[in-house]
């Protein structure tokens, strides 16, 4: 999939199963469903569901109001259907006929399926915590694996999974806190400020996505040979494989961020909180 199974690291992890939404009105259904991003998108809501756990591990203190007003926010907001909408226009004028066409034929070739099922696999739930430790083991002796790490590192590179990942974090975590402002009584939101506060984390936050980044792709990828890994890091950056991993990025941070205002004005009202 684009970027690798971007929301698997965003949010502690995407429960991607391994089915396709079928939406008769989408112009790139046969793209989007090999890729493997209608199936990440449509699990979406319980991902977001699921992050208050998260919260509560990092010591937060979640009460049961909270909890429900997180959650039916998050069912409410993150619908595949908008985001879906928006990543299937942008493709429609992103791509060329020929750009769709060597598309499908890696998504349909034997590698293709291969790695769209390992990502769909490696996104369910409980499999970061093995990425994570199995990273680990790799991490142990560097030097032994080193080629594979390279190949690794390539990849995120050539994808631009982590860069993309860090600038949609950034937007979503700035627009929920504008949704969530906005419908709380007080003084006109600054959208600017709360950017730039944001902001000053990126160079962390890029840091840490980045280990999570690597610890998903050795997990994801550890029974891909090398000469797999080459085939698919040559797939990375052909034209039309930079075409996709760029737009899909785009698309989705513009889809990501629209929904996740929508979220924070959503959980701003279920906490009993009225808009000026």
């Amino acid at each position: 999939m684009p970027v690798l199974k971007i929301t698997a690291i965003i949010i502690a992890s995407w429960l991607a199963p391994n089915s396709a939404i079928a939406y008769s009105a989408l112009q790139n259904q046969e793209l989007i469903d090999k890729s493997g991003l209608a199936a990440t998108l449509k699990e979406l809501p319980g991902a977001m569901q699921s992050s208050v756990g998260a919260m509560r591990q990092q010591g937060m203190q979640i009460d049961q109001k909270f909890e429900k007003a997180w959650t039916d926010a998050a069912r409410t907001a993150f619908g595949p259907e908008q985001s879906l909408a928006i990543i299937d226009q942008g493709l429609q004028k992103l791509l060329t006929p020929e750009d769709k066409a060597a598309l499908l034929q890696h998504y349909n070739s034997p590698l293709g399926r291969r790695i769209s099922a390992l990502e769909v696999k490696a996104a369910q739930p409980g499999e970061q915590a093995k990425a994570q430790a199995y990273a680990q083991t790799l991490l142990a002796d560097p030097g032994k694996n080193a080629d594979r790490l390279a190949l690794y590192r390539a990849i995120d590179k050539a994808s631009g999974a982590t860069a993309t990942v860090t600038n949609i974090s950034i937007n979503i975590a700035t627009a929920m806190t504008t949704g969530m402002a906005s419908a709380t009584p007080g003084p006109k939101v600054d959208t600017g400020a709360i950017r730039a506060q944001i902001e000053k984390q990126r160079s962390a936050m890029s840091q840490k996505l980045a280990a999570a980044t690597l610890a998903s792709m050795a997990y994801t990828y550890r029974d891909l040979s090398a000469q797999d890994l080459t085939a698919y890091l040559a797939f990375l950056n052909s034209p039309a494989g930079k075409t996709l991993n760029a737009g899909v990025g785009t698309l989705l941070n513009q889809a990501l961020a629209l929904q996740s205002e929508d979220f924070g004005r959503q959980l701003a009202k279920n906490l009993g909180r009225k808009g000026v």
